[in-house]
């Protein structure tokens, strides 16, 4: 019984190490993540607003109090705007380039950090255009019928009806 006692109080011992590793676990990955939001603010305030929503993308909110939620979601409010706008200003210039590749990147991830900004139809449209270059059909019409659907007084939609017009009549 002696025996038994000893191997019990050790295997409670180790529960309580591994709940203590754990709790110091948890409270490291949150002052992880506070030092990528300090971060993200920093870049924010330089106007680097590309590295900023990168770096609030790679941070775990799970263990923020209420005050670090709201600064996280207000950096997210502030920077992914602007991002979007860098990223969409950038993939136009790379389409009126020519550089579909590039610009389709662009693009693409200008439209992961948008919410109702209004280029968002024009955003659409020039990755249209890039699915027709790539001979993506299926693709293209799929955003074409986006814009009209979603964006009906874009100032595409005249573009949009006749890119739509020319992919019906060739198929």
């Amino acid at each position: 019984t002696v025996g038994r006692r000893k191997t019990r109080k050790r295997g409670t011992e180790l529960e309580k190490l591994q709940t203590e590793n754990k709790l110091l676990r948890s409270e490291e990955n949150k002052q992880a993540n506070l030092e990528l939001l300090a971060t993200a603010v920093a870049q924010m305030s330089d106007n680097n607003f590309e590295a900023c929503v990168t770096t609030l993308d790679s941070i775990d909110t799970v263990s923020f109090s209420e005050e670090d939620l709201a600064k996280y979601n207000s950096v997210k409010t502030t920077a992914y705007p602007k991002a979007a706008d860098s990223y969409y200003t950038k993939g136009k210039s790379q389409f009126l380039s020519n550089n579909f590749t590039e610009a389709k990147t662009y693009l693409e991830t200008a439209l992961n950090y948008t919410s109702n900004e209004n280029f968002v139809d024009d955003t659409l449209y020039y990755l249209a255009k890039i699915a027709e270059e790539d001979n993506d059909t299926v693709k293209a019409k799929e955003l074409y019928n986006k814009i009209v659907k979603e964006y009906p007084d874009s100032n595409q939609l005249t573009n949009v009806k006749n890119a739509l017009q020319k992919l019906n009549e060739a198929n």
